[in-house]
């Protein structure tokens, strides 16, 4: 039987080995960066609050009515939506604590950009993508500093704009289901065919990026039409178009499930460019998504509701999909199984053109991982 004072060493050894296996050196470097981020921001706030109620103060004592309510309209919006005005950063002391901030606020994505190549170099997958998720929560509800004062959320989309009138009419929708052939057009992952009825679905597997080649070239403008319902896993599933010479996707409830956005615009991937938008999708319920590509603007439709849009000419949009060759449309979910109820398409502008052949010689079951 062990002595009382072995034991006690015996389970203090055991207790320290312990802590070592639980240490996280990446996520405590992280945590004080968050900590020190959070002091500046509190104090920040503290600042601009300060700042305006002593206004609000002095100009109610000169009897400026309308002047003190535009204040104090200021001031609720900045503790509603952390909008600043415009003046406050012509304040030398706040001037310096945004600065400090805009810093702080740098100092912070990088640690959370090193923090996520850190843990997929070690392999842990899933720390990784958590860190994804927190970094663009960070910047969804970070206030920047631009040319023209403070900005609320600037990495977050303007209200999108609708697509205006069409200058001619729809030529007619086109079912696209029928023309995928699961076995050829399965990209880095695994499709099935599921009858469901008189109808016939397709049902992902939850591979990193399984794709399906659509065999089919759009006209210059149309809107690209899919219903589809995620069974499990929490995850994005994208739409991959084509418009103007370049590739993009629209991709839903990526980062973890947390955020939709066109992807990717200037070379900045989901979650960093202004298109991104927070969001979440449910499992189990069924969407209608419709990207409209227009010359000039893309606008992307959740349930006939405008998430976001992006004007442009196109030369801005670069994303990589490995195995879709150029002028095709795809589809691609990402870690969670979805079933694809319906793909279509609405031509609008000119006449696309289906292929008859497959589009691509990387065959199926090579695996060619590709940007989610």
């Amino acid at each position: 039987m062990l002595r009382p004072a072995l034991l006690s060493l015996l389970m203090s050894l055991a207790a320290a080995s312990l802590i070592a296996q639980e240490a996280d050196p990446i996520r405590e470097h992280v945590t004080k960066v968050v900590r020190e981020h959070d002091a500046i921001a509190a104090s920040t706030h503290a600042l601009v609050t300060s700042e305006i109620e002593a206004k609000v103060k002095a100009t109610a004592a000169t009897g400026n009515l309308d002047a003190v309510k535009k204040l104090v309209a200021e001031k609720k919006a900045y503790e509603t939506s952390g909008a600043m005005p415009s003046w406050i950063s012509g304040v030398p002391a706040v001037k310096n604590a945004l600065k400090a901030l805009a810093e702080t606020d740098a100092r912070l994505d990088a640690a959370y950009r090193n923090a996520e190549v850190a843990y997929t170099k070690a392999l842990k997958i899933d720390k990784a993508e958590a860190i994804r998720a927190e970094r663009l929560e960070a910047k969804l509800s970070q206030v920047t500093i631009t040319p023209d004062g403070p900005a609320a959320k600037p990495d977050v989309a303007p209200p999108p704009k609708a697509v205006p009138a069409e200058r001619n009419s729809a030529m007619g929708t086109i079912d696209l289901m029928a023309s995928i052939d699961v076995e050829k057009d399965s990209v880095n992952g695994r499709w099935s065919k599921v009858q469901d009825g008189f109808r016939t679905n397709l049902v992902s597997d939850r591979g990193w990026g399984s794709g399906i080649r659509i065999r089919y070239e759009p006209p210059e403008e149309y809107d690209f039409i899919m219903e589809f319902t995620r069974n499990d896993g929490n995850d994005s599933i994208s739409q991959l178009c084509w418009g103007y010479g370049h590739r993009f996707r629209w991709a839903m409830g990526g980062w973890n499930n947390t955020a939709c956005a066109i992807d990717e615009v200037r070379t900045q991937n989901f979650g960093e460019n202004p298109t991104s938008v927070k969001m979440k999708l449910e499992s189990g319920k069924r969407y209608k998504s419709v990207v409209k590509v227009r010359k000039g603007q893309i606008s992307c439709y959740l349930d006939d509701k405008l998430i976001t849009s992006l004007e442009t000419d196109y030369s801005n949009l670069s994303y990589n999909a490995w195995g879709f060759d150029p002028g095709i449309l795809g589809i691609a979910s990402w870690n969670s199984s979805y079933t694809v109820h319906k793909l279509a398409i609405t031509e609008i502008t000119g006449r696309g053109k289906r292929l008859a052949r497959p589009v691509s010689s990387n065959p199926f079951g090579r695996v060619r991982r590709f940007k989610f």
